[in-house]
């Protein structure tokens, strides 16, 4: 999805395809979920065709379809899980996409932006002995929210599932919120 979605935004500005798509009749959101859904089937294809290859395979090997019958919610389950993941990585490519001016700078903000938010959540954590610092970490907060969909939730968790949740949504905003100002600046320009 990194590699793919990288120079979405950020070619469109540094070739200046942005005034051929804002001279048409698209908005805003034509143009961000057009540009997404091209990040979101790679991802796709990544994560969640496996994901349902491995649940049909189950499926289809357990005796009187039991897979079925039983743990039906598991599909389903999987389907949220990897749909959430891939939006969510996707509106993070498309983001930094949008900050930058080439495809390589995106890679690089987009790797940046994972290493740093662990790395940062692990240096507070250690240094004031609070785990809520995890929150800012984007990967444990996946974890959490895997562990708690698929009935895995330790009541050991420093961190509650809601607050997990919250610093997802506080994440998705944060990104919704920079993608509507940059790529206004894309459309006024036109």
């Amino acid at each position: 999805v990194a590699w793919y979605g990288a120079g979405l935004i950020a070619e469109d500005r540094r070739l200046g395809a942005n005034l051929l798509y804002f001279s048409r009749p698209i908005t805003r959101l034509d143009y961000l979920l057009g540009k997404g859904s091209g990040a979101f089937a790679f991802g796709f294809l990544a994560l969640t065709l496996p994901c349902l290859l491995v649940c049909s395979v189950a499926a289809f090997t357990s005796p009187e379809w039991s897979f079925l019958v039983e743990e039906w919610p598991s599909i389903l389950k999987v389907i949220l899980f990897s749909g959430i993941w891939v939006s969510t990585v996707t509106l993070l490519v498309l983001t930094v996409s949008s900050l930058v001016g080439r495809k390589s700078h995106a890679l690089i903000g987009i790797i940046g932006t994972i290493v740093l938010t662990g790395g940062v959540s692990a240096v507070l954590a250690q240094l004031f002995q609070e785990n809520v610092f995890s929150l800012l970490n984007l990967f444990q907060n996946f974890e959490r929210l895997g562990e708690w969909m698929f009935d895995r939730w330790d009541s050991d968790h420093d961190v509650t599932i809601g607050q997990t949740i919250a610093a997802l949504g506080g994440f998705w905003t944060t990104c919704l919120l920079i993608l509507a100002i940059r790529v206004r600046k894309l459309e006024v320009v036109a």
